[in-house]
């Protein structure tokens, strides 16, 4: 089981670090083909810099995840507040598409703050890597659970028995899979239930908190 939890850290460090990695890329090209507003370098190379920033914290976390594995702390965690501050790291790309988040709810759980802050990292991840341009997510904290539902798209019947496995694609072969298996991996380090389902011209994720670590709404 230690082999499997270090292995699955190292497949959530390269996935976590695509986000930020395709953040500075797609600002360094706007800016070095003057495209729009990426015209302004003085403006956006700080940008660049806060996605560099990003990546050294996400390996400074991996680094102390194995750790936090077998070390965890429970506490009031502000589950909408993690929602906000993951959405904010995928900003560039949610532009970029041109696609609307809606956010709503609040409540808080009895968890691992980290650990669960990866879970909604991977979640939000594919669905921000998934949704069509111009189209939307939607994510609510209601009721004992974390919804997150991103439209224009489907996933493969075939592929919904295995979804959680490691490497298995969809939406057409891209991604390698992994986000899924992430998240359902900490879910079950944390004793939460996580479900994929597909749902009209859509794809939704659902994060359910079980007895004592049920979402309080605020």
């Amino acid at each position: 089981e230690k082999n499997q939890r270090q292995e699955v850290f190292l497949r959530a460090a390269s996935h976590q670090l695509k986000t930020p990695i395709a953040a500075a890329l797609l600002l360094v090209e706007g800016m070095r083909n003057e495209i729009g507003k990426y015209k302004d370098v003085k403006a956006y190379l700080p940008e660049v810099k806060k996605q560099l920033l990003s990546m050294q914290k996400i390996v400074e976390d991996m680094l102390q995840l194995n750790y936090q594995a077998e070390n965890r702390e429970r506490e009031m965690v502000s589950v909408d507040e993690l929602v906000r501050e993951t959405l904010k790291s995928y900003g560039v790309q949610t532009e970029a598409k041109r696609f609307a988040v809606e956010f709503k709810g609040s409540g808080t759980a009895l968890t691992d703050r980290e650990l669960m802050k990866k879970v909604i990292d991977n979640l939000i991840s594919n669905g921000v890597q998934y949704t069509p341009e111009g189209e939307r997510i939607e994510i609510e904290v209601e009721g004992g659970n974390l919804r997150i539902r991103n439209y224009g798209v489907v996933i493969e019947e075939k592929l919904l028995p295995n979804i959680f496995e490691p490497f298995v694609s969809s939406m057409d072969g891209r991604g390698k899979g992994l986000g899924l298996y992430v998240a359902a991996y900490y879910s079950k380090i944390l004793g939460l239930e996580l479900t994929v389902e597909n749902i009209e011209n859509g794809v939704q994720s659902v994060l359910k908190f079980k007895s004592e670590q049920e979402i309080m709404e605020i």
